[in-house]
């Protein structure tokens, strides 16, 4: 029996076909629209489990068990976070594994729930780059996105981006943060208010952290172990400031300037603090920023 031939009503479906083969292939459409490539999700928990001592003397370094930082963690419990359609509904540093393409999987973590879509970054360091090739941040870090958006072009499952950096007219707001002054407690107000360099880029399928996103979940300057661990976990000494892991590189680069000097950049660096210095030329990690649909 052919299916176009068969008598069919579409009044209580809800679906637009007249009859059951057309019925059929517009079923089979909506299902793989609605296919999420989100493989699996964790609730982020910093909870201490356990912590014990490796090596001796000098080299002594405590390991902390959290209940769950990583995802590895035999204690994480499965969230479904995403489903919910409401801004902020998965928390920033929600552990998400993403299937970027239909043969990759990377882990991330939340950096903002937007509603319908979320900013994640990268578990780990996804390349390693300078982040312009002279110690100038005037041309801001074409060196590194070059680098990440070659990298990540095959991510064919996450959104595309079109973005802008430069000013507050600017999608991502101001390129240059600078001006730090003591709100005493040993809190600092870093100030993200000049144009330092002007970019745009698109579409693309990653960018770089910017230091205001950086700072919104929770880094500081000078405060050792200010950034919640997720940020500067996997990062070489990070296991020195609760970290539960190290791996090549001890920082990786923001897209922000420091307004302080023309040769300076911001970074997240493995003792849980953002930093600025005159490394541009210098490889550091690079994490990718993608935006995903719930």
């Amino acid at each position: 029996v052919v299916g176009s031939s068969t008598t069919y009503s579409n009044g209580t479906s809800g679906l637009s076909s007249t009859n059951v083969q057309a019925a059929i292939d517009e079923l089979y459409a909506k299902a793989e629209a609605s296919k999420s490539n989100i493989v699996k999700a964790y609730t982020y928990d910093k909870t201490l489990v356990s912590s014990h001592t490796e090596g001796t003397g000098y080299s002594a370094v405590t390991i902390n068990v959290y209940k769950c930082v990583t995802g590895e963690e035999s204690t994480c419990v499965k969230t479904t976070c995403y489903q919910n359609k409401e801004a902020n509904s998965c928390p920033p540093g929600t552990i998400i594994d993403y299937r970027v393409n239909n043969n990759q999987v990377v882990r991330f973590h939340v950096i903002k729930d937007d509603g319908t879509t979320m900013k994640l970054q990268s578990q780990k360091n996804t390349l390693q780059s300078a982040w312009y090739t002279s110690n100038d941040n005037r041309y801001g870090p074409t060196t590194a996105l070059v680098a990440l958006e070659s990298a990540t072009t095959g991510w064919t499952n996450v959104n595309d981006q079109t973005y802008s950096i430069g000013d507050s007219k600017t999608t991502l707001g101001f390129s240059g943060c600078g001006n730090t002054s003591s709100l005493g407690n040993g809190k600092y107000l870093t100030q993200c208010t000049v144009a330092t360099y002007s970019l745009s880029r698109g579409p693309v399928k990653a960018r770089m952290i910017t230091l205001t996103e950086a700072f919104d979940v929770g880094c500081s300057m000078f405060n050792l172990n200010n950034c919640p661990i997720w940020m500067y976990n996997y990062l070489d000494g990070s296991t020195s400031h609760g970290g539960t892991a190290n791996d090549t590189g001890y920082a990786y680069w923001t897209m922000s300037a420091a307004t302080m000097n023309s040769s300076h950049a911001w970074y997240v660096i493995s003792n849980g603090i953002v930093e600025y210095n005159n490394y541009p030329p210098v490889p550091f990690g690079v994490r990718a920023v993608v935006v995903i649909s719930k």
